[in-house]
């Protein structure tokens, strides 16, 4: 925000928008405001007048965004030439289409016909050569202007390595988006998710990161309300911590979310919290397996072990008054031997399980 004062006086408003300006002046004063933001138009500047001791307090400002890049001023891919590339999504980018930055075009739901697959166009198809496509990108930048990710936007990028890290503007990251990310790569430095301060992530679709190789995870943003079917399914190590929170906000948790999530019969020594009321059950019992908001086994292991890591697995008590145990050890994939593991999350004295009476 600038105010074309003597001298000029800019400042930068909060998140949601807000701003002040403090100029000091006798009689009366004339000046235009004026905002500017990236990856908007500007607005025509206001002219103000101020008399001696008044305020004046702005009407909203209004930024159209600017049109988004187009054709290949939408990425990069650095350097030039290669032999393995940086891909960088350029600033402005808001919606990434479905399968627009695959190493080669894959098929993708039709939007005017959910039943129907169609080609994909991909902004990648011969720019990375014509063999080992999928091996050639080690990196990927998204903009902090994103706000949606297409259905297998950034499938098989085998060998990804380092940080990826969704913007704060992100709000829906879609259908096997970055299914295969990373699962090529040797050596300790995998992947690493992380998610931006003040994120406003809503939905992470199915099989979102299937099968990728993230070694360490952020926190799920608290803004998250969708996790889809297998978003985290498969070879992925690090996305649990000791303790591991579904977030308040969320609404529903797809089967085999984040399931299998380990190789052997290991258990933590840490917590599991589903912090959401939301999570109650909308649907019907057992033998469907499904209850509308939380599907089944949610963190199988493998090889057969279905058995939950955690030691302790706390619910909300709108959670933990909505189900019996026999579902609840369906739900988190603990076994019939699972009695004695499940706390409300609001028991004061966490040191005992609450008996189930249902």
């Amino acid at each position: 925000m600038t105010a074309s004062t003597t001298p000029e006086t800019t400042t930068i408003t909060d998140a949601g928008g807000a701003f002040r300006f403090e100029v000091t002046h006798s009689g009366s004063l004339s000046f235009t405001l004026s905002a500017k933001k990236a990856c908007y138009e500007t607005a025509p500047a206001r002219s103000i007048t101020l008399t001696d001791n008044t305020a004046y307090k702005a009407k909203a400002i209004e930024l159209p965004p600017a049109p988004e890049p187009q054709g290949n001023d939408r990425f990069s891919l650095t350097p030039p030439g290669g032999p393995t590339y940086t891909l960088t999504i350029a600033d402005c980018v808001r919606t990434i289409a479905a399968g627009e930055f695959t190493p080669t075009p894959v098929k993708v739901t039709d939007p005017s016909d959910s039943t129907a697959q169609i080609d994909a166009v991909t902004k990648l198809d011969g720019l990375l050569g014509s063999t080992n496509q999928n091996s050639k990108v080690r990196s990927i930048i998204l903009p902090e202007s994103l706000v949606s990710i297409g259905e297998r936007a950034f499938v098989n990028h085998r060998r990804v390595t380092g940080a990826l890290t969704i913007p704060a503007s992100t709000e829906s990251i879609g259908v096997s988006s970055f299914h295969n990310l990373g699962v090529d790569t040797a050596g300790s430095t995998l992947v690493t998710l992380r998610f931006a301060p003040n994120s406003r992530l809503k939905s992470i679709g199915d099989d979102a990161f299937k099968d990728s190789q993230i070694t360490a995870m952020d926190p799920l943003p608290e803004s998250l309300e969708i996790i889809g079917l297998r978003a985290f399914f498969g070879g992925n190590p690090g996305i649990l911590s000791e303790n591991f929170t579904i977030p308040v906000n969320v609404k529903s948790v797809d089967s085999l979310a984040f399931a299998p999530v380990f190789r052997s019969s290991t258990r933590f020594s840490g917590t599991l919290t589903a912090a959401s009321p939301h999570l109650e059950r909308t649907g019907p019992a057992l033998p469907e397996r499904r209850t509308g908001t939380l599907g089944f086994k949610l963190f199988e292991q493998l090889s057969g072990v279905s058995n939950n890591p955690f030691d302790r697995i706390f619910l909300h008590e709108a959670v933990f008054n909505s189900y019996s145990q026999e579902e609840l050890n369906e739900i988190f994939g603990v076994s019939t031997g699972g009695k004695g593991r499940y706390f409300d999350i609001n028991d004061k004295d966490r040191s005992n399980p609450r008996e189930f009476t249902k």
